[in-house]
């Protein structure tokens, strides 16, 4: 009697899940690509969509800097946890951020929603200065990218494309 009441569901069309958000799929991907992201992963993405749309970046470039810079990890692969100032984003430290005593700046920098806004705030800044693209994105530290990281961050914005898309 039950399998015939779960073959009838199937057949007939039972309940089905709505469809996932642009941040859950990014955050199944976060998880994908780095496990150890996964008690973060879904704050991170949601934080992504939000800032990109505040701020009108590409999701997918700026999630690509993520995964580039970090993989989307916390701490650098040999770093300790108490003494290095992490994020998933490798941002350089502005002269404000400096001036914040050095034990507010490792726990505002472990924390996602202020790492990922001050990420967003300066990639923000420094696009509207320029074209936008893949080279725009890629020089937001102010420094020249090292050799490859355009076409690494090219790519990897096209994956997450078509992940953000659901394809």
């Amino acid at each position: 009697m039950l399998i015939t009441a779960v073959l009838c569901a199937v057949v007939l069309g039972g309940p089905t899940l709505p469809p996932r958000t642009p941040a859950q799929r990014l955050a199944i991907h976060i998880t994908d690509v780095s496990p150890s992201a996964s008690p973060y992963a879904v704050e991170l993405a949601e934080r992504i969509m939000f800032e990109a749309g505040h701020y009108g970046l590409d999701p997918a470039l700026f999630a690509a800097i993520g995964f580039i810079e970090s993989r989307f990890r916390l701490y650098p692969y040999n770093g300790r946890p108490e003494t290095t100032l992490a994020s998933p984003w490798r941002i350089y430290p502005t002269e404000e951020w400096l001036l914040i005593p050095r034990a507010t700046r490792l726990r505002l920098s472990r924390d996602i929603v202020v790492s990922t806004a001050r990420a967003a705030l300066i990639l923000a800044r420094h696009v509207r200065r320029c074209k936008g693209g893949p080279v725009c994105y890629a020089r937001y530290n102010r420094t020249p990218p090292r050799r490859g990281y355009i076409v690494a961050l090219y790519r990897r914005a096209r994956i997450l494309r078509r992940i953000l898309h659901g394809q």
